[in-house]
């Protein structure tokens, strides 16, 4: 189970794509993810995770999703975002 808080939608968003990263990083894939609660400032989702396969290795590694340039806008009712990574 995640659960997360942010100062607003895009801080949220930020939040998200570092805990997944964190994820990854201790060795699983994260997929298959059921939010349970969202809202602008709060989510809680659950995912299942699998082991990242020996030997594989990210053709570019991504160290950080950054605050810088994060935008989320809606067009038509479908919600669009935009995050930097520091790769």
């Amino acid at each position: 189970m995640i659960e997360l808080e942010g100062l607003d939608p895009e801080h949220l968003l930020v939040r998200w794509l570092s805990e997944i990263l964190f994820i990854y990083r201790e060795g699983f894939i994260a997929g298959g993810f059921e939010l349970e609660r969202l809202e602008a400032t709060r989510l809680r989702a659950s995912c299942r995770l699998a082991t990242v396969p020996e030997g594989f290795e990210a053709k570019k590694e991504i160290k950080l999703v950054t605050h810088h340039g994060v935008k989320i806008e809606t067009v038509k009712g479908i919600y669009r975002a935009e995050v930097v990574f520091d790769v």
